[in-house]
């Protein structure tokens, strides 16, 4: 059986530090919140180059377009070419995003993991940035401390992570939320949490700009385009909870898909990388032909089909849009490819929304989608308050007073999500996720682990796993005794 859940060993609270501990810690804060921001928007600055490249200029280009069946399907098999290829290298492309999100990247193992994750998403497979993003950060992390002790090289790596995540999440207070459930859930330190808070500022700096400099700009999450409220539409509450319960099993229909796909990675991990990659592209193409809609409602991380979703006046459309990236969300989440699940279950939550308003009502759009948002993003990761908070603020041109249905959206897709682990169990996934990635690492010498393996308590709690660079996997997956 496993053993109970507990936390990753804690640094020293402030009544333990003297004031030149306290001073290295802020400026190792500091340091590491604007180093984790730059990478962070050098790798979304790579994404966003290679993506205009493959889909716009190279096109732009020729007597073709992106849609086109053969287009779409070359990039799909070279996504997959290149993610087995990733398997191969240190770090075997990281941890799966079906896991949850892992800051356990170090230096040695960022190569293999960024090639992966920047063919997953140039290339249209339908996974979100965050998870990269958050590796990228912990690589710096782990290289800047790399000569430390493994607990100094562990909040290192969480503080590089969670500057890098605030890069596409915007908002600080999203990440901060975050970071104090994963407290909440006992896989973080408390005493994390002070050092993670300068960092997110020191990086939101580097984006927003400080005086003389204009900042990088930033690369938020939003949803654009959903009229604005000035007081919810009668029965507003009732019919989110409805979307809330849609929405989330969705979601878990697309987890089931990314568990039975993950299974057969297991034993044929290149065939599966593949075959799934050839069905989502076929899925993507097969969608787009009969709805009408572009090929980013299906595919990609989600975000730059979310105005077409919103402004669709066809049911059956996105409805179709919304079914389509069940499938191929579930089919990227087990597959091998490497990425997020944020951005996707977002996505989905608005198409959940936008296809319950045109059965219903369209006045209920705006508190229908944003019930959608919140009740996919907690089914999806189990972190309830992250999830009301940022489907508020992704929305936030609709107003404030669509709040309630968020945390209902939330509280709902949370609901959801327990009472389906606790009657279906997911398996416990290993710390490195295709049979090929294990062929290669036994060619390689094997590194110290210096960290534990913790399973989570019966009602779903956390799993976290050290690296031998001493990160932290934050795992959300409920594991069996």
């Amino acid at each position: 059986m496993s053993a109970a859940p507990s936390a990753a060993p804690a640094p020293a609270t402030a009544t333990e530090m003297g004031p030149a501990d306290m001073g290295r810690l802020v400026a190792l804060a500091v340091a590491l919140g604007i180093g984790g921001a730059l990478v962070g928007s050098v790798f979304l600055a790579i994404m966003s180059f290679g993506q205009n490249l493959i889909w716009k200029d190279i096109p732009g280009g020729l007597p073709i377009t992106a849609q086109d069946w053969w287009y779409v399907l070359i990039w799909m098999v070279v996504a997959a070419a290149v993610v087995a290829v990733a398997q191969r290298l240190p770090g075997h492309t990281g941890g799966s995003p079906i896991e949850g999100l892992h800051f356990n990247v170090g230096p040695k193992q960022i190569g293999g993991v960024a090639l992966a994750a920047l063919a997953t998403l140039i290339l249209a497979i339908p996974l979100g940035p965050e998870a990269p993003l958050i590796a990228c950060g912990t690589a710096l992390g782990g290289y800047f401390a790399r000569n430390a002790k493994a607990e100094a090289r562990q909040l290192a790596m969480l503080l590089g992570g969670a500057a890098a995540i605030g890069a596409v999440l915007g908002n600080p207070f999203i990440t901060a939320v975050l970071f104090l459930e994963f407290a909440a859930l006992g896989v973080l330190p408390v005493a994390a949490l002070v050092p993670v808070y300068i960092s997110l500022a020191a990086g939101y700096l580097v984006m927003t700009g400080l005086g003389g400099f204009s900042g990088l700009g930033t690369h938020t999450l939003s949803v654009a385009g959903l009229p604005p409220l000035d007081r919810l539409p009668w029965l507003s509450i009732a019919f989110a909870i409805v979307a809330a319960v849609v929405a989330a099993v969705l979601t878990l229909l697309a987890r089931a898909i990314g568990w039975q796909t993950w299974r057969v990675a297991q034993r044929r991990p290149v065939p599966t990388l593949f075959v799934a990659a050839i069905l989502i592209g076929t899925v993507g193409i097969v969608i787009t032909h009969f709805s009408g809609l572009s090929i980013e409602t299906v595919l990609f991380d989600g975000e730059g089909g979310i105005p077409e979703l919103i402004g669709a006046t066809s049911f059956t459309a996105v409805l179709l849009a919304t079914v389509g990236r069940l499938i191929v969300y579930g089919l990227a989440l087990g597959a091998g490819f490497r990425g997020g699940p944020i951005f996707p279950s977002v996505a989905m939550g608005v198409g959940v929304g936008a296809a319950m308003a045109l059965l219903i009502d369209p006045s209920l759009q705006t508190p229908l989608i944003v019930a959608g948002i919140a009740a996919c993003i907690a089914a999806s990761l189990k972190v309830t308050f992250t999830a009301g908070l940022l489907a508020l603020l992704i929305t936030s041109t609709a107003g404030a007073v669509t709040a309630p249905v968020a945390i209902v959206g939330a509280i709902v897709g949370y609901l959801v999500r327990i009472a389906h682990d606790r009657k279906w169990p997911p398996p416990v996934p290993s710390a490195v996720d295709t049979a090929a990635a294990a062929r290669a690492a036994s060619d390689a010498t094997p590194a110290e682990d210096s960290g534990t393996d913790e399973g989570d308590a019966p009602d779903g709690g956390t799993d976290d796993r050290s690296t031998d660079d001493g990160g932290t996997d934050i795992d959300t997956e409920p594991k069996r005794c």
